[in-house]
């Protein structure tokens, strides 16, 4: 549910292409309708707050909802060695959506003509903490299990989230905790943007100065 449907929603507030984005929902009943019992359907993707829960909770009434978070600096150093909503990343388009979309939680400072690819990133993401925000206001009745991405290096950690999920976990969960698996490295050597913690910190700070003023 990217690219084209990430489109719809950067020009168009969702109910005018709620039509077009329900393909999503024929496309999970068909892979329920191959599931076992007692399996359970799940995905790991950040289109789901962006593209479509919102038909997804009209289709579905038996749906749980992970917020998983992570420390913005940390977030926002990865982004911009990626070269995220910048020139160096040709495909970050079809992937994030504009901090000024129609749709959005929470609108940028200024203008994106006017902010440089720090400022981009931290419009995006917080936009994105709003849309989570959001979310849980707009759908109270749907399970929201908060998450710290940085508390699931403790096995235990992993433990509670399933408990929670009413779900086991096997022995491959203990075997990566604390693994890093995608971390990609190789993509950032070769955009070649780095920035530090202090960068990205000092940069959030101003950020929040500034809106507050």
């Amino acid at each position: 549910m990217n690219r084209e449907y990430l489109e719809m929603i950067n020009r168009l507030p969702y109910e005018a292409t709620r039509t077009e984005r329900a393909v999503k929902c024929q496309a999970i009943a068909d892979v329920l309708r191959q599931m076992e019992p007692g399996k359970v359907y799940a995905e790991t993707t950040h289109m789901f707050i962006k593209t479509f829960h919102d038909v997804v909770l009209e289709e579905f009434h038996n749906v749980e909802v992970i917020l998983l978070r992570r420390n913005l600096a940390l977030v926002l150093k990865s982004f911009i060695e990626m070269g995220y909503f910048s020139d160096r990343n040709a495909y970050w388009d079809k992937w994030m959506s504009s901090p000024a979309a129609a749709t959005a939680a929470l609108r940028p400072r200024r203008e994106i003509s006017t902010l440089d690819q720090y400022d981009r990133c931290i419009a995006y993401l917080l936009d994105i903490e709003a849309r989570g925000d959001r979310f849980k206001r707009e759908y109270p009745q749907v399970r929201v299990h908060e998450v710290q991405l940085e508390s699931l290096d403790r096995y235990s950690a992993i433990e509670k989230l399933f408990a929670a999920l009413r779900i086991s976990a096997t022995s491959k969960a203990e075997e990566v905790c604390r693994q890093k698996i995608n971390d990609r490295n190789t993509v950032k050597h070769q955009i070649n943007n780095p920035t530090s913690l202090e960068t990205c910190r000092a940069r959030l700070e101003q950020y929040f100065k500034e809106v507050q003023q």
